[in-house]
This record gives C-alpha cells, structure tokens and sequence, in this order.
C-alpha cells in the first residue's frame, strides 16, 4: 500500500519566460515613434509615414508629379514661349517652343508672307524682312528684275512700270531720253528721234480758181495739188495745203499733236521751225522760199487767206472758197521771202491773179 504522504505530484508546467518578465516588470504606458521620409527627384516626389506601438503599426501615403515639356503651357527654362496646344510652327509659339521670327524657316501665319530662313535676302524672292519681292518695291530681284526704282516705276521713266529699263524700241515713250518711240513707218519715228516734217512753196502758181483734178473742189482741190507736187519729186508722206476758207484752217485741218516737239524743214533739209508751237507763235526761223525740188522761188505770193496761229484770217477773203478767179474777189496771201506773221498774212489780192500755195506734210 503505497502512502499517500510520498505518493508523487504531478511536475508544476514551466510558465513561459515573458510571462515571467512581464510579471516581474509591470506594464508601461504605451510609446509612439514616428518615422518621416522625404525623398525628392526629378521625376517624382515619394513621402512615407510610418508608425509603430507595440500593438500596431500603420504605413503610407505616395504622390507622382509629371515632370515639364514644351507644349504644357508654362514657359519652363529653356523655353521662349509655350502657348500649349496653340504651339505650331506657324503660330507665333513654335511647336518647339521658340518665338517664330523672321528668319527662322518657319512661316508665320497672317505676318509674313515668305521665310526661306537663311536664304532671305533683298536680292532674293523672300526678302530680309519675309515679304515678297516683288515689282514695285524698290528691291531688285536677281535675274528676274531689270530694275526697280520703287514708286518711280512708270512707263515713261528709266525703269518701266513692269521692272524692265527703258530702251529705244520698246514702244514706250521714255520722257526723258526719247522723243518717240514706235516701230510704224507711219508714226514718224527713227531711233527714237521725232522725223521732220516737210514743207514746200509750190513751184507752180495758180489763179483763185485752182486747175481741177478728179471731182475735188475747194480746199481737198488744193490738198491734192500739194500731194502731186511732193510725189513729182520724190517726196514721201501725205500733204495738205497751208489754207483756209470762211470756217477751216490748218490748226484744225492738219490733226497734228500741236504740242508735239516735231520739226519742219525746207526740202534742202533747213529747219523752218523747232515744233507746231515755234512755227504758229514765230517767228519762223527761215522763210519759206524753196519749192518741192529743193528750189528756191524768190520773192512770191502766195494764197493763204491763213493767220499765223493756222486759223481763217477772213470771212470772204477766200476766193469764194477756192472756186473763182473772178477780179472781182479777193482772197489774202503771204509773202514767200518773210519770216514774220507776212509770211502768211501780207495782204488782200484780186482772185484773178496767180499765186504760188504752201505745202505741208501732215503723216508719214
């Protein structure tokens, strides 16, 4: 029988060992530690927050900003410009975020109207300011404009209004170098230089009645005499009578430009008178004594019924237009070796006695 004094006991279990020191510590009051890190580059900025206790712990919070670029609006270093979505290499902002100049190859919309970047010159098609060059702006355009005088330019000018330089042919009247200019034989115009006009006193005389050709009468009678005498010579041209009846004379029968600085000459190549303006004002330079032949005729009278200026001197001193040698009438002449108005309106004479008539060349 065993005795129950010295039976045995069950061993105690081993309590854990931070029971033991817990035991043997009592419980503080529990800390917080709190941990920032901050940590920045170029590309992101990443923040963490930790905190821990023995009986928890909690962790972060995380932030990614975009870094810069041309076209985010914001002019960042570097940058000239940045108008965003704007931004275009034909706006003022380029799509690389430079101002658009002139110059740069780049055309700016609705300000320049070329840019050929380096190329752009004053000479050139794109000028050194991005314009145009064009006709008319005072720049000359190499191998493609003669000349350019800017609002100069004119048709009559050294530099024509199309940028070519004048010259003799062109068919432009060059105000200041050329008297004409015109290719047509019949415009009376030879390297530019105004051709004289001819005129002769007829070396056949006549009655106040002229000798009829054809069916002409009066002052065309008188016209066609002059054209028979110049084509006997040799005269080129057409030819009309120095007369007048009651109503036409020369200044409105001849048609020729009255401010025209063309010359007459005698047949012998003599200058009678610088223009229509020297010749009907006078006094005429030499008189007007030689015939279609190159003759000279000496002291004669000649019908005219014509003052100076070209118009009718009288009403009735015509001969009856032309057409009657009748003593009874008159009609006035001009003295052939006279220089002043005399040349053209001396005096009265009897329709039957016989005078010579002045011929002049009206065209070519």
């Amino acid at each position: 029988m065993t005795n129950p004094l010295t039976r045995s006991r069950p061993r105690p279990q081993a309590r854990p060992l931070a029971l033991l020191l817990l035991a043997c510590h009592p419980a503080q009051p529990a800390d917080t530690d709190t941990t920032t890190t901050t940590t920045t580059d170029t590309t992101a900025t990443e923040t963490t927050a930790s905190t821990s206790s023995p009986t928890s712990s909690t962790s972060s919070t995380s932030t990614t900003t975009a870094a810069p670029f041309c076209g985010d609006g914001v002019q960042d270093p570097g940058e000239e410009c940045d108008d965003g979505q704007n931004n275009a290499d034909n706006a003022t902002c380029t799509a690389s975020c430079f101002l658009n100049v002139c110059g740069d190859g780049l055309l700016l919309s609705s300000v320049e109207e070329c840019d050929d970047g380096q190329k752009n010159a004053d000479n050139a098609a794109c000028t050194a300011s991005c314009f145009l060059n064009v006709c008319g702006d005072g720049l000359l355009l190499t191998s493609v404009e003669e000349c350019d005088d800017g609002q100069k330019n004119a048709d009559n000018a050294a530099c024509t209004a199309s940028c070519r330089l004048a010259f003799c042919g062109d068919g432009l009247l060059w105000d200041a170098a050329e008297a004409c200019d015109d290719p047509d034989p019949a415009a009376g115009c030879q390297d530019c230089s105004l051709l004289p006009l001819t005129v002769f006193v007829s070396s056949a005389e006549f009655k106040g009645k002229l000798p009829p050709l054809q069916d002409l009468q009066g002052l065309p009678l008188a016209d066609a005499h002059c054209q028979l005498l110049a084509a006997s010579a040799g005269l080129s041209g057409a030819y009309m009578a120095w007369l007048s009846d009651a109503s036409q004379g020369p200044s409105s029968r001849f048609l020729l430009p009255q401010a025209s600085p063309r010359p007459f000459v005698l047949t012998n190549g003599a200058t009678l008178a610088q223009s229509w303006t020297s010749l009907t004002q006078g006094p005429l330079l030499l008189p007007i004594d030689t015939d279609e032949a190159a003759q000279n005729v000496g002291s004669s009278s000649v019908w005219t019924n014509t003052t100076p200026q070209g118009d009718p001197a009288s009403q009735d001193a015509h001969c009856s237009a032309w057409s009657s040698s009748d003593f009874k009438l008159n009609g006035r002449i001009g003295a052939a070796t006279e220089t002043d108005p005399n040349w053209t309106n001396f005096a009265p004479s009897q329709c039957s006695n016989s005078a010579r008539i002045y011929c002049f060349q009206v065209a070519f």
